[in-house]
């Protein structure tokens, strides 16, 4: 479908239903035209263009609704996400602490299976063990929290990159079209 030139109705049809379903699930109109572009071998700019002078006066009400749910879903996945994070936070404390119970004052581990000559060499194994699982599950923590900074700071570089290639393949049509010209 597409391609430059006039557009369709169907691809007015299409581009709305597109942009409508990207405002619903909490996205934006121009990541909406990005795929309506490349669905219809146009450039995001066209499709921005097409819909803010053409389309989207005829689906004003629309567009409030679709927004309005868009709002609520970014809610709801929040939500989510800050539920996992309170649990997932929940059980990290909840196994450190049972680590830590496990440990008496002087940091040996209870353990009425040892017999009295072998508890000194159990303990350094044992104690050694659970340290690690300790320390492991602190880390884990630290590198949730910057899995979280990096997953974001990658979403943004992704999407300027998108960007300028974009911005990259429209300056390599302009030029075109001047050597054309110049020819």
């Amino acid at each position: 479908m597409g391609g430059v030139g006039s557009w369709t109705k169907e691809q007015e049809v299409l581009l709305a239903e597109i942009v409508l379903q990207h405002l619903r699930e909490g996205s934006t109109v121009r990541a909406g035209c990005e795929k309506a572009g490349d669905q219809f071998n146009r450039t995001t700019v066209a499709c921005i263009f097409r819909w803010d002078v053409k389309v989207r006066q005829h689906y004003e009400e629309d567009i409030r609704t679709a927004r309005n749910q868009g709002k609520q879903s970014r809610k709801r996945k929040k939500s989510v996400e800050r539920e996992q994070k309170a649990q997932l936070d929940q059980l990290l404390s909840t196994l450190i602490s049972m680590l830590e119970v496990q440990q008496n004052p002087g940091g040996a581990i209870l353990n009425q299976d040892i017999e009295n000559n072998n508890k000194e060499e159990a303990f350094c194994d044992q104690e050694c063990t659970i340290n690690t699982v300790i320390l492991n599950l602190q880390k884990l923590k630290k590198w949730e929290i910057n899995l979280k900074v990096f997953s974001e700071e990658n979403e943004k570089l992704r999407i300027e990159t998108q960007t300028l290639r974009q911005k990259n393949k429209e300056l390599e049509s302009e030029i075109e079209l001047i050597e054309r010209d110049q020819s």
